[in-house]
């Protein structure tokens, strides 16, 4: 078979073109596929925390694609790289607004802030990056910046993995409250923090600040969901501060929190109560 020079130059022209469709096509695949994630109930791990915080996280990877991608075809078709970011971070800041505000009518979503906050780091963070493309003073300052805002978003993610496997090392033991890290696996109606005393073992335990008279739906403390696959039990102890009442009923516990009488500080230590997690 002979090819001639030319037809050499077309085939390798019809590849480079290929290559690009194809390249542009996978990045259009992965918005299609990410953003119907973002309008139903339940994606994005409601069971547990690395998952919540990996699909928050998905905010700053999706909005980086889109920015990605819209900043390439605008600088493609002959836009100036300034007037194409600025164009783009409006397109990025009125998509991200727009997913939260239609996430706040849907069942099962809930628009956040910090997701909003994430699409704009996302979006601002590639165009700042592909800005600094042009050395100049300042690019290693730029890109430093993006880098630490980035690293800023994965924080809360690498906790959330630390916190985990150090739960599941411990099982069946939920929490020993020995390292800060461990507050994250809480949610109160109150204030919580840890305290050195009093303690059953190790150095901390928790302190719960709970309101006085609160119904026992709005007043409560619990662990943030875990995927347990089997049941079991769960020992705690609550030691009301001096002076303070706390009503308990083990009929009560499985619940949620009991009616508090009066302000009242709880810490988990001794005299020991067993009831059912599941």
């Amino acid at each position: 078979m002979f090819l001639s020079t030319e037809g050499v130059l077309i085939m390798e022209k019809t590849k480079t073109a290929v290559g690009a469709i194809v390249q542009a096509n996978w990045r259009l695949v992965f918005l299609l596929v990410i953003l119907p994630g973002f309008f139903f109930a339940g994606f994005g791990g409601n069971d547990s925390r690395v998952e919540k915080e990996l699909f928050d996280f998905g905010h700053v990877v999706f909005f980086a694609v889109f920015a990605s991608e819209l900043f390439r075809q605008l600088v493609k078709r002959g836009w100036k790289q300034r007037p194409a970011a600025l164009l783009v971070a409006v397109l990025v800041c009125l998509a991200a607004l727009s997913i939260e505000i239609s996430q706040a009518f849907l069942d099962g979503r809930q628009a956040g802030v910090r997701d909003f906050v994430y699409g704009l780091v996302g979006g601002c963070a590639v165009l700042v990056w592909k800005m600094g493309e042009q050395r100049g003073v300042g690019m290693a300052l730029r890109r430093g910046i993006v880098v630490g805002v980035v690293a800023w978003c994965l924080f809360p993610l690498v906790c959330a993995v630390i916190d985990e496997y150090r739960m599941y090392r411990g099982f069946p033991v939920l929490a020993d409250f020995e390292s800060s890290l461990e507050l994250s696996r809480w949610q109160s109606s109150g204030e919580i923090s840890r305290v050195t005393d009093p303690v059953q073992s190790g150095a901390y335990s928790l302190k719960v600040l709970l309101d006085a008279g609160v119904n026992v739906n709005r007043n409560r403390v619990y662990v943030v969901p875990v995927s347990w696959r089997w049941g079991l039990l769960k020992r705690y102890s609550v030691f009301p501060e001096e002076g303070c009442r706390a009503v308990f009923g083990k009929s009560e516990l499985n619940s949620g929190f009991p009616n508090i009488t009066d302000e009242t500080v709880c810490a988990f230590a001794r005299e020991e109560v067993d009831i059912s997690l599941l």
